[in-house]
């Protein structure tokens, strides 16, 4: 029976290995047939780790998916799973289950921020910082520190819509950021640049943001580009553009960005950049096309369980009236 089990064990990584390579590939569908298959095994092991593991991955490609709600369902699986029998605190060299559960939490925080609830996300992503501090884990100890920062800089926007006053966002979260984006590995680096470009224009220093926009773009050409960080890049240099007043630069980028997420077929992509043209529209006196493409994206959003999102059209919208 011990080998039987060891086998299907096995088999569930073998399965997940699969998973891994066509998610790596783009084949997210295939992905999620894997990693289903992986857990479909891992049922039958009466050590909980593989069916946590494999619950984390399908996650993961669930929210690439943008089905959100069962992505949801399935990373609070793998927190229930996260410290069960065999798995349970301490027993495992490592700290393998808090490493789950830490993993769990901040697939959790991210779609409470996606969902609008940044209290939630904060919650969460505080106690993925108490895990990596009692793991001794500096990596997701740094990445907890910067989403938590990032979640300062998300209030602040959706605070200020397209007229945040400056001195809205704390400088001390300026200070942060900025220390975040001196050391780390370059796809972090860049991620802490874009952030600090963005708390900048929140304190209305167009310039300083384009430098740290300039650097963003240095750090990532040092290796393979994640697509949802090169969209952010895309993204934050159309807002500084615009900021600093090239509106036709800024506009040509967004259009051009629109047409490719458009032929991508990428939902929230798409908003996010729809979102970046409708402030565009209302900063070039087109204030009519604004609203309109706005009040769009509001709905879309809203529908679709993009929650920031839409906060972030509403508040342009009571900024433009």
């Amino acid at each position: 029976v011990a080998d039987r089990l060891s086998e299907v064990a096995l088999a569930s990584e073998l399965w997940r290995a699969r998973g891994a390579l066509r998610r790596d590939s783009g084949d997210l569908a295939e992905a999620e047939r894997a990693y289903r298959e992986a857990l479909g095994l891992a049922e039958g092991v009466e050590d909980p780790a593989p069916r946590a593991s494999a619950l984390l991955d399908l996650a993961a490609v669930l929210r690439a998916r943008e089905r959100l709600g069962p992505a949801r369902e399935v990373y609070l699986q793998a927190l229930l799973l996260s410290g069960t029998g065999r798995d349970a605190r301490g027993d495992v060299p490592g700290g393998a289950p808090l490493r789950r559960r830490a993993l769990a939490q901040a697939g959790l925080a991210e779609l409470d921020l996606v969902a609008g609830d940044l209290e939630a996300a904060e919650r969460r992503q505080k106690e993925v910082l108490e895990l990596a501090r009692e793991l001794g884990d500096e990596p997701r100890r740094r990445r907890a520190e910067l989403a938590l920062t990032a979640l300062e800089v998300e209030g602040a926007e959706l605070g200020g819509g397209a007229r945040n006053p400056e001195g809205s966002l704390d400088r001390r979260t300026l200070e942060r950021v900025t220390a975040f984006a001196e050391v780390g590995d370059a796809v972090g680096e860049a991620t802490a640049q874009l952030l600090r470009a963005r708390a900048l224009l929140a304190l209305g220093q167009p310039a300083q943001a384009r430098q740290a926009v300039d650097l963003a773009a240095t750090r990532l050409g040092a290796g393979e580009v994640p697509p949802a960080l090169d969209l952010a890049h895309l993204l934050v240099a159309a807002r500084v553009d615009a900021a600093r007043g090239d509106h036709l630069r800024a506009r040509h980028q967004l259009d051009a960005l629109l047409q490719a997420v458009l032929e991508g077929r990428q939902v929230e992509a798409e908003l996010q950049v729809r979102l970046a043209l409708g402030e565009l529209d209302l900063a070039t006196g087109q204030r009519r096309a604004g609203r309109a493409r706005l009040e769009g994206v509001q709905r879309e959003a809203r529908s679709r369980g993009f929650g920031l999102l839409a906060s972030k059209a509403e508040g342009l919208l009571g900024a433009a009236s």
